[in-house]
């Protein structure tokens, strides 16, 4: 039979796992891609804000690195993610 000390162990583990899964759902490098429309031709301009602007940014970046990519997106402090291109 299980103590209750395994019992709480075996939660936790379950817990994280599920906490790990629902982070990694809303993970912009993730999952943005399979969001997006087809690449466009020629230039295109990004605008963003919020406090996953700047993920989302390099998520496009890394989504389109050959789409000529310019713009300027404004989040939180604590949220900057260094972009290359946006």
């Amino acid at each position: 039979m299980h103590t209750t000390e395994s019992r709480d162990a075996r939660a936790r583990r379950v817990l994280r796992r599920i906490f790990d899964a629902a982070i990694a759902s809303a993970d912009p490098q993730v999952v943005l891609a399979r969001h997006l429309p087809e690449k466009p031709v020629g230039r295109c301009v990004v605008v963003g804000a919020g406090k996953s602007a700047a993920a989302m940014a390099v998520a496009l970046e890394a989504a389109w690195p050959d789409v000529p990519l310019s713009g300027a997106v404004v989040t939180r402090y604590g949220h900057v993610v260094p972009t290359r291109r946006i």
